[in-house]
This record gives structure tokens, C-alpha cells and sequence, in this order.
């Protein structure tokens, strides 16, 4: 996948992911792996996954992590499009990330020692979700918990759950959960490995 590309240039069974997020216990019952899925048509206020509303990747820079450009300035010299120029009066010394200019090429990302820039945006199957998840199954037995599917917005992607891969190993594990803000109603949303909604509007 090429960087900055949108989701509905992937293929069907592909997925943009934001973030992996395990031992998570706020997510559903138990111990969980929980899933953030990159895209979201909503637009809430109070949204604390800001980086999961755009349905393509993206380069997001935390200027608090930044030691700043006369200590550093490596990602001056890889930017090759513009996009990161020398510090303005206001920002204390830190580059300055002219969005309009950049490419989401990613080549800044490989340079930044703090890790105030990283690309936002990882194109996953839904088998390859359920092989991160095993590494946890141990936790899922001993505490009834399992994986949920957050977001951004995970049902307006309905081809993931209803994935065949997905499916099949989604029902060994104990307590599945597709968790949506575009919902707050609790049942089964018609998805086959018997999850429940969670919605964040509830």
C-alpha cells in the first residue's frame, strides 16, 4: 500500500489500523486486544482518537516530543517535499509540518530520534488482526476476555467481521466485541461470530 493511501483504495479484505492496544480492560469484559481501525464518518466533539477520523494515513507530529531543530533537524534534511520548514517565532525551536505540502512519504518518520513524527496507518488483513490477537489467548482463558474492534469507526468497514478468516477464528475466542460510536444500542448486529455493541454515544 502506498503511504497516504485511502481505504477504499485497499483491497476488500484490507483494513487500516491506527493502533494496537493490549491489555486493555476498559474494552469489554476481561483482559483485551483492542483493535483501532483507522476512518470515521462521525465527528465528535468530545472524540479522544482524533488520529482514527481520516480514512487514509497520515503523519502526525507530537511537537512536545520534539528536541527541536538546532539539536537535531535530521527531519529537515529527509523531507524532499516542503513539508517540514524551520521553526516559526511560536514554536520554541520545533520544525514546523506544513501539511498541504506534505506526501505522507514517511522518509521524516525514519530520521526522528524522539518519535514526535510517525506515520498513522497500517494496512491489515483480518487474518493478520487474529494472529496479533493469538499472542494474547492466554490472557482471553484466564480472564474471559478477547478482541475488540474499535476505532475510528469499525462498522462502516462491515467486511471485516464478515470476513470468512475472521469469522472462523473470531469464535474461538471467548468474549469478541465490535465496539461503535455510530450505534447506542447493545445486541448482535447481524455480524456471524456473535459479538455485541458498545457504542461510545451511550
Amino acid at each position: 500500500m502506498a503511504y497516504g493511501e485511502t481505504v477504499e483504495n485497499l483491497s476488500r479484505e484490507m483494513v487500516l489500523v491506527s493502533h494496537i492496544q493490549r491489555g486493555a480492560v476498559q474494552d469489554g469484559p476481561g483482559w483485551r486486544t483492542t483493535v483501532y481501525l483507522k476512518g470515521c464518518p462521525l465527528r465528535c466533539p468530545w472524540c479522544y482518537n482524533a488520529e482514527s477520523l481520516h480514512f487514509q494515513q497520515e503523519l502526525r507530529y507530537v511537537p512536545q516530543f520534539c528536541i527541536g531543530a538546532a539539536a537535531c533537524g535530521r527531519c529537515l534534511e529527509a523531507c524532499r517535499s516542503g513539508g517540514i520548514v524551520l521553526p516559526g517565532p511560536d514554536t520554541d525551536g520545533r520544525p514546523v509540518v506544513r501539511r498541504q505540502l506534505c506526501r505522507v512519504c514517511g522518509e521524516c518518520t525514519q530520521f526522528c530520534p524522539s518519535g514526535a513524527l510517525s506515520l498513522v496507518g497500517r494496512a491489515m488483513t483480518a487474518a493478520d488482526i487474529v494472529q496479533e490477537a493469538e499472542k494474547d489467548r492466554d490472557f482471553y482463558s484466564t480472564s474471559g476476555g478477547g478482541l475488540t474492534l474499535s476505532g475510528g469507526e469499525p462498522l462502516v468497514r462491515p467486511t471485516l467481521p464478515e470476513n470468512t478468516p475472521m469469522r472462523n477464528d473470531m469464535s474461538s475466542f471467548s468474549n469478541p466485541v465490535v465496539r461503535s460510536r455510530a450505534s447506542n444500542s447493545v445486541g448482535t448486529p447481524g455480524i456471524k461470530f456473535g459479538c455485541f455493541l458498545r457504542s461510545r454515544l451511550a
